[in-house]
């Protein structure tokens, strides 16, 4: 049996739903956003696997294509990293039994497909047969059903191979002249960006009123002048957007980011950040769970930065690591 080429459109593709909505926002709210729609479009890369998730009649209902070779894969807590592949299709119940992040999936060099369990507290099961968390990677082969927590999904892997991706990275990437901020999905870069100057510090965030528009508003400031609008983003990506969330700056011959939001966090290679950090060629920075990637003239084509599975916590022990004097 033949595999089907990467850029066969699936039945069924979340991503058409998640920008859809039923109520004008705008005319409820008395103000408008801009949206750019660039920033909803279809990836720009060839698919590498498609997860297909069944309902429980094991009839395929939505669609989940992925993009990168080693991707963190389950829902955002922000009290956690990012991952790469938001499953936000799900009813609340399916929701709730995912992990953040629920598990670790990797296109090796030799071709095979390999899934790894971080989610001590729900169950990820290969062909019903659960698999221990942190336990060795398992193979999953096309056809393979892949349970995560409640919802179980059908893995599908494209006939596309690692020196075919990494050549398209390495056109879009070559796209525009660096220094530029690639905007990231599904575990490689999407196609949109925004170019970098060194001489105009870049505030990233998304539309808001002017001052005195909203009750409490009236010290709001200004807008600044080089500014990259994130409200175009799928709603799983915008609300934790803040409407001020960071900004880029070029000091002592060095990018630095700068978090300006005290309630939406900023992440450098998955790392919370709370104070201007220098930043490294090749970095992923994420604001909230949108996740994006810096790309500076010394690597116009990058092997992209290991991400390393976070140590999962085990919440019976007690108050979280990060919060506990002891640790």
């Amino acid at each position: 049996m033949t595999r089907p080429k990467s850029n066969t459109s699936p039945p069924l593709n979340v991503a058409g739903k998640r920008t859809s909505s039923p109520f004008d926002l705008d005319l409820l709210r008395g103000w408008s956003e801009d949206r750019d729609p660039a920033l909803a479009s279809p990836h720009a890369l060839s698919a590498l696997a498609t997860l297909h998730q069944l309902d429980a009649n094991h009839t395929p209902i939505a669609s989940y294509p992925i993009f990168g070779p080693a991707i963190l894969l389950g829902r955002f807590h922000s009290q956690h990293s990012p991952v790469d592949l938001l499953l936000d299709n799900l009813q609340d119940h399916q929701t709730y039994r995912l992990g953040s992040p629920h598990a670790h999936l990797e296109l090796l060099p030799t071709g095979q497909w390999v899934v790894q369990a971080l989610a001590p507290q729900t169950p990820t099961r290969l062909n019903g047969e659960p698999i221990d968390t942190l336990a060795m990677a398992r193979e999953v082969r096309a056809g393979d059903r892949l349970t995560l927590g409640v919802t179980t999904f059908d893995f599908e892997p494209h006939d596309i191979t690692l020196d075919d991706h990494q050549r398209q990275l390495d056109r879009l990437l070559d796209s525009c002249d660096p220094p530029a901020l690639f905007l990231m999905r599904s575990g490689a870069p999407s196609g949109p960006y925004h170019p970098l100057d060194p001489r105009r510090p870049l505030t990233l965030g998304r539309s808001y009123p002017p001052a005195g528009t909203l009750p409490n508003s009236q010290h709001w400031p200004s807008r600044p002048d080089h500014f990259w609008d994130l409200s175009g983003l799928p709603d799983v990506e915008r609300k934790f957007v803040a409407f001020q969330h960071a900004r880029l700056i070029f000091k002592d011959q060095r990018w630095h980011i700068e978090p300006l939001s005290t309630r939406q966090r900023t992440y450098v290679n998955r790392i919370p950040i709370n104070v201007p950090t220098v930043l490294e060629p090749g970095d992923e920075l994420g604001l909230g769970s949108a996740l994006f990637h810096l790309q500076l003239p010394t690597t116009r084509a990058r092997p992209r930065r290991n991400i390393t599975p976070p140590r999962p916590i085990d919440w019976s022990e007690g108050r979280p690591p990060a919060e506990d004097p002891e640790r």
